[in-house]
């Protein structure tokens, strides 16, 4: 039994307290290696996967929904920290907006500590 190939959008959000700072200290930001680790995984089992990292591609809710339009994923996983809960609850939303046919996934340490305080 073959399964079907699927379209994965893994998103680590902006955190909109980076805007004030200079490019100089946003380039000393970490890349998001739990989602990069899980999108490694998930790529060596066959699947699509694009890793949308906000902070380095200055991407904006808006510009996170344009790039979820342009690949209609079958699946949209956002990591969820605290400091970034209202604008990852917003990324779910506006993705539930596109299509109520991407399943969306979130996780991280907000999910884990906070898991009903998100999905209120």
């Amino acid at each position: 039994m073959t399964s079907r190939k699927a379209r994965i959008v893994l998103i680590s959000p902006p955190d909109e307290r980076l805007l004030s700072f200079t490019k100089a200290y946003l380039s000393t930001l970490e890349p998001p290696l739990g989602l990069a680790c899980l999108a490694s995984y998930t790529i060596s089992k066959g699947h699509d996967v694009t890793l949308l990292d906000c902070n380095a591609e200055g991407l904006s809710v808006d510009g996170i929904c344009e790039r979820i339009r342009q690949i209609s994923p079958d699946i949209v996983g956002i990591s969820v920290f605290t400091s970034m809960a209202k604008v990852s609850c917003s990324i779910a939303e506006k993705t539930r907006s596109i299509s109520n046919k991407i399943t969306i996934v979130a996780g991280g340490p907000h999910i884990h500590f906070m898991a009903e305080d998100f999905l209120q």
